[in-house]
């Protein structure tokens, strides 16, 4: 994709993090069957995030654009091989994100409200995590509370 950095430095620095700041989060966006990606470059990918267990990731699987370079380039992955390694991913990515919340259960956070609705807020932890809670709490508030439980990547809990 023409970066100019390899995942030499991603390791570097993505290790730094990890041992200066306490329960980082780490996030991002891969694209997978990229042209000229192979079985070995997607299991760098794989192997990457298993290592530093991504808080989410947003995976896209390729597909040609118009006006683009990567349009023209040759060695095409093949749409069944494209999908197979975007649902290996994506369960890779469910596993881990419900790996790093685990950590954060039944310990005091703060949650900026996003939504509300009659008696129940959602927002977003610190660490940018998804939280619901049953709250009064107006949109734009930051309330504490101790997540009880996850259901599909959201933290429920109780406000204190």
């Amino acid at each position: 994709m023409n970066r100019r950095y390899d995942s030499s430095l991603m390791y570097e620095v993505f290790n730094k993090l990890k041992s200066k700041v306490r329960d980082v989060a780490f996030t991002g966006d891969i694209i997978v069957g990229f042209p000229g990606e192979d079985e070995n470059a997607f299991i760098n990918t794989f192997n990457f995030v298993k290592e530093f267990n991504f808080s989410d990731l947003h995976i896209f699987p390729y597909s040609d654009r118009e006006r683009t370079v990567a349009k023209s380039l040759p060695n095409k992955v093949d749409n069944i091989v494209k999908y197979e390694r975007f649902k290996r991913l994506n369960l890779l990515r469910k596993s881990s994100q419900n790996s790093f919340m685990k950590r954060f259960l039944g310990k005091k956070m703060k949650i900026l409200i996003e939504s509300e609705r009659k008696d129940s807020a959602k927002g977003y932890t610190e660490n940018f995590l998804r939280a619901a809670v049953d709250t009064k709490a107006k949109s734009g508030s930051i309330i504490e509370f101790v997540p009880e439980y996850i259901v599909n990547g959201i933290f429920y809990g109780r406000e204190l």
